[in-house]
């Protein structure tokens, strides 16, 4: 990063001016850039498959699905996540580089991203006022856990192969998919 501060910390203008021309991507927190690794194969299959399922259910709602590459800012946490699928309804403009208000994220666990996405991301997504469900997804066995807001908190649900993931936040109605439709050419069980 060029000229950080004087304490080593990257402020938020200079994380996004060296983001948008970097070939490394990587997650802000509070100051601290944290590189990315690549993901498997699975990894990316289970991302895609619930981003085509996604982008069909919300068509036509008024809400943007992305994949991958686009961030989430969170100002209660000075943090900048790149979610493996995000929802948001606040229409982004085209040369948004990041989304401040989604209604859905979902990550897929890798061995090498498990921590941080339970004990780390978690804590800090339940911080976006508009974010109704946080969905982990196991990329090696077929499970995933829902966090979902309700008026009393947030509440958590195991969903476990062989079951649908059923999604409640969305605008167009509730969103249900097979796990084994989401896992579709993984190779788990």
């Amino acid at each position: 990063m060029s000229n950080p501060a004087r304490d080593g910390t990257v402020s938020i203008e200079e994380y996004l001016d060296t983001e948008s021309h970097s070939l490394v991507r990587h997650e802000y927190v509070d100051g601290q850039l944290f590189g990315m690794s690549g993901s498997s194969a699975a990894h990316n299959l289970i991302a895609l498959n619930l981003y085509v399922l996604l982008r069909s259910h919300t068509k036509g709602a008024g809400c943007a699905v992305f994949v991958s590459d686009m961030k989430v800012k969170i100002d209660a946490t000075n943090s900048f996540y790149y979610p493996d699928v995000l929802v948001t309804c606040d229409r982004p403009e085209p040369t948004a580089r990041f989304v401040s208000s989604p209604l859905l994220i979902i990550e897929v666990l890798s061995s090498s991203s498990s921590e941080i996405d339970a004990r780390q991301k978690l804590p800090s997504y339940r911080h976006i006022d508009s974010l109704r469900e946080y969905v982990i997804v196991d990329q090696d066995k077929k499970m995933a856990e829902v966090y979902l807001r309700g008026d009393s908190g947030w509440s958590m649900q195991m969903v476990n192969s062989g079951e649908d993931l059923v999604l409640e936040s969305l605008p167009s109605g509730h969103f249900r998919a097979r796990l084994d439709t989401i896992y579709d050419e993984v190779g788990v069980d």
